[in-house]
């Protein structure tokens, strides 16, 4: 026997995991000035927030509140909602991963959109469950579709809505239809981190829809309209006998002191809120407009980005260096098997018209 297979050895279902790649890489010969690859508020956090850090005096030497009473109040008051259906973790993601390891595991499949968040499948490995993708190939989710995947196996079904990166959302008769239609047992996870965004009037969150369903999580992030990314918090709406195994489970203080500060002063600031709807509804339907212009298929999109249809992969690549060489870093979306397609999230107004000006000064060099 060599000495290298007697080494520690992780679990089959974790190698098989590529790991996550965020926005924030800058691929050598790039330059990071501009950054639209990370779904980051323009507008960063509520002045509120900036006026907390100006005259910081937390005690840092002791443990923040385990349960993140304080936080969980001020979201209950804001969405008037009870403290006790509430949790909050380290990001959307921690709750991601803790729902994962509570209501799934070996032999469990755990159903997701074909272009859905990565970490749903990461979620789903880390703990031995199979990811099943339902498809998406027109490039939005369909409820029936969606459906057709669910068998005996299914424990949870992850859901973006708004999608990203497609940007896409199901309506109100769309959640309703898949939720009378989902078997009681399986958990429906509602992923809305760009909720403050959407402005289609068929929309309806997960918070008012389902409040009182015991099947379905919905979760909620400060990362994005908030600008806290930083910050590391999300939240998460639900039944608090399904909420107990999260509890449990979850680390003693998963949520640092700071951030439940910040993030208690952010959710009454939904004034701040507004600005950033406002900007990024005006800033969104600009720039998709310019893209159109120039000859790219976009999405339809409810979030704080636009996924763009550049024909070949190798345009894609070219876009991206051309952009990169110059400032700009946008997100490319191969990691979604999106291979011939880019994400631009929608920044501050100098950065969304320096973009569209070498889009046109790609085009234009490229014809």
């Amino acid at each position: 026997m060599t000495k290298s297979s007697l080494m520690p050895k992780a679990r089959s279902s974790v190698m098989t995991i590529d790991p996550y790649v965020g926005g924030d890489v800058t691929p050598k010969g790039m330059v990071r000035r501009i950054v639209l690859a990370s779904n980051e508020s323009p507008l960063g956090p509520s002045p509120l927030v900036l006026e907390f850090f100006r005259n910081f005096n937390l005690n840092l030497s002791s443990y923040p509140n385990g349960g993140a009473s304080r936080l969980r109040e001020a979201i209950a008051s804001v969405h008037q909602r009870s403290m006790d259906h509430l949790i909050c973790g380290n990001g959307s993601e921690d709750i991601i991963h803790l729902i994962c390891r509570a209501y799934a595991g070996e032999g469990d499949e755990i159903l997701m959109p074909q272009y859905g968040f990565l970490v749903y499948s990461i979620a789903a490995k880390t703990n031995g469950a199979s990811p099943v993708f339902f498809p998406q190939p027109h490039l939005y989710s369909e409820v029936d579709r969606l459906l057709e995947h669910v068998t005996a196996k299914t424990k949870i079904v992850c859901l973006d809505n708004p999608g990203n990166p497609l940007g896409c959302m199901l309506t109100r008769n769309d959640l309703l239809t898949l939720h009378q239609n989902l078997p009681p047992h399986v958990l429906l996870v509602l992923d809305e981190a760009y909720a403050e965004y959407v402005e289609h009037t068929d929309y309806e969150s997960g918070l008012t829809l389902f409040k009182d369903a015991k099947n379905v999580i919905t979760l909620r992030t400060f990362s994005k309209a908030y600008g806290l990314a930083g910050m590391r918090i999300g939240w998460a709406h639900g039944a608090p006998e399904v909420l107990d195994a999260l509890h449990r489970i979850r680390q003693p203080f998963n949520v640092n002191s700071i951030g439940q500060h910040s993030a208690t002063i952010a959710v009454h600031d939904q004034g701040w809120i507004k600005k950033a709807f406002e900007h990024n509804l005006a800033h969104r339907s600009w720039t998709k407009e310019k893209l159109e212009e120039l000859g790219f298929r976009v999405n339809p999109s409810q979030g704080n980005f636009l996924l763009f249809d550049c024909e070949t992969p190798e345009r894609a690549k070219d876009i991206y260096h051309y952009l990169g060489t110059r400032g700009v870093m946008i997100r490319p979306v191969s990691g979604y098997n999106l291979h011939h397609h880019m994400r631009v999230s929608i920044g501050r107004d100098f950065e969304m018209a320096e973009f569209i000006d070498l889009m046109k000064a790609f085009v234009a060099e490229k014809k």
